[in-house]
């Protein structure tokens, strides 16, 4: 049985949409860059999510002093 055209677009836009968040993903790569971090040791947190690892880069910058606080 084939499916109607409208299923089979509905079906093709549904699947395309999920491949592009696959293709499109934040690395942790993507977020020390934006952050501005060189380099980072994960051999003990090395299974974290790249939205993980973003809260915990956001995490340590906002407990550091800011500049205001030195002078």
């Amino acid at each position: 049985m084939k499916p109607e055209p409208a299923q089979a677009g509905y079906r093709d836009r549904v699947l395309l949409s999920e491949l592009d968040k696959a293709t499109s993903r934040t690395t942790i790569e993507d977020t020390m860059r934006k952050y501005g971090v060189i380099r980072t040791d994960l051999r003990l947190h090395g299974n974290m999510a790249a939205n993980e690892f973003e809260q915990f880069i956001v995490t340590i910058i906002g407990s550091l002093p800011s500049t205001a606080d030195e002078h």
